[in-house]
């Protein structure tokens, strides 16, 4: 376990006597429920109650949390003891994003008509970079956004990561309604780590007693998560598809909190030899969008992770520290998705402000909205050039769609059409760019 995490204390029996001969009053329930509201961890308890009234500790205080939680909680896995303690917060979470996850009226206010397509496409290319960011991936976002968006042939690992990454997205998004079996699975992992391993062979494969896996610290290189052996892999399978595919559990599971725990299950198990992390976090977004949450097509949770990446690893610690008490984990999560939502609510508002900026270019007539959006991108950027198959992604068109918008701008005057190869075209502002731009403004 990481230093950075200092483990739970055990209580002395004389601790625990007395926790058994002393039922919770008015202030101390007010005080557990204060702790749970934010699932404080023990480290939380030892230094913000460290000045209880006598005879209550931080250290009974604690008793008291984690016998709570433990009456009050249901096991999700047996074989580990992996539990949760669902608190009024997290009911309240879960509430709150139930209804801006599943409403159509949400995108519909924020999302003009005709663009859904983008947003996705966007969305996508984000989700898919800053998961591999987060496993190490060393590109910026404007290097991997090109790198996607013009369809070039990764240079480097790195770029390798985001590619697969985004394709696996891609995939997932196809496979949304699909029974979730081992091989699906293997596919999966398969399509996200190929040509990033060592060997060939390990993609698309569980890792086996002869592999050596686990999670070190990025910086100490202390080993901080060694998973369970191999031999626990069938089993385990056996459980993990069931969950994924709504059965395994003989009571009610909220389906966002199903699939938090299917996002954390891969990351404790670690079945496979490189990839977990981002198989975990795909695997997440795949069972929330079979699972109605279509919301989620528009969001990036590795986003909101990259940010803040220290919170994500202490939330698995702290799972791991405190007898695999899964409540960590969970707050954290769900505070990611709603994080996640407003991050995704301020990105569409400052488009549509930036749409209301190209009203003056709606003067112009003869062009459809898209054009008007691609004479916008050249109006900030002397040095733009689009292709045909830059506007299918950033768009969301078909590639005939694309041509045609490009090659009227060009019989319009706009734009050049140069020859980069025998069937490439790339497009260039026109040198009468600007004068027909202030004509189309002023008419």
């Amino acid at each position: 376990m990481s230093t950075q995490i200092e483990t739970p204390p055990t209580l002395t029996a004389e601790e625990q006597l007395y926790i058994l001969s002393h039922p919770t009053d008015t202030q101390l329930k007010a005080l557990l429920s204060e702790c749970n509201d934010r699932y404080a961890y023990w480290t939380d308890v030892k230094y913000k109650y460290k000045r209880l009234e006598a005879p209550l500790t931080p250290r009974l205080l604690w008793g008291y949390l984690k016998g709570q939680r433990r009456a009050a909680g249901i096991t999700i896995y047996p074989r580990y003891g992996l539990h949760l303690f669902v608190t009024p917060q997290m009911q309240g979470l879960l509430y709150e994003l139930d209804q801006l996850l599943q409403t159509d009226r949400f995108v519909a206010e924020l999302i003009p008509q005709g663009h859904k397509r983008r947003y996705l496409l966007g969305a996508l290319m984000e989700e898919a970079i800053r998961s591999s960011q987060i496993e190490g991936a060393a590109t910026t976002r404007h290097v991997a956004k090109e790198m996607l968006r013009k369809n070039i042939t990764p240079r480097d690992r790195s770029q390798r990561m985001i590619l697969n990454n985004y394709r696996t997205m891609a995939l997932l998004q196809e496979q949304r309604n699909a029974e979730m079996t081992e091989e699906l699975l293997l596919q999966i992992h398969r399509s996200m780590v190929r040509g990033t391993l060592a060997e060939a062979a390990d993609e698309g494969r569980f890792r086996t007693t002869a592999d050596e896996v686990y999670v070190e610290h990025q910086l100490t290189r202390e080993v901080v998560h060694l998973p369970p052996s191999a031999t626990e892999l069938p089993d385990f399978m056996r459980f993990f598809l069931a969950l994924c595919n709504d059965h395994a559990l003989p009571i009610f599971i909220h389906p966002i909190l199903r699939g938090i725990i299917i996002h954390f299950l891969i990351g404790y198990m670690h079945p496979f030899i490189d990839g977990n992390g981002r198989t975990a976090r795909a695997l997440f977004y795949w069972y929330m969008l079979r699972s109605g949450y279509s919301l989620l097509e528009y969001l990036s949770i590795s986003q909101v992770i990259y940010k803040g990446k220290s919170q994500y690893e202490e939330a698995y610690l702290k799972v791991e520290a405190d007898d695999l008490d899964l409540g960590y984990f969970v707050q954290y999560h769900l505070k990611v998705l709603r994080l996640a939502i407003e991050s995704f609510k301020s990105y569409a508002q400052q488009k549509l402000r930036e749409k209301e900026h190209l009203t003056p270019l709606l003067r112009i007539g003869g062009l459809n909205d898209r054009q008007i959006q691609i004479l916008q991108l050249y109006r900030e950027s002397a040095s733009l050039e689009l292709t045909g198959g830059e506007v299918v992604q950033r768009f969301g068109v078909t590639l005939a769609t694309a041509k045609s918008d490009l090659k009227g701008l060009v019989e319009r005057g706009f734009l050049d059409e140069i020859a980069r190869s025998k069937i490439k075209r790339g497009y260039l502002k026109s040198p009468r760019f600007d004068e027909l731009l202030e004509e189309g403004l002023a008419g």
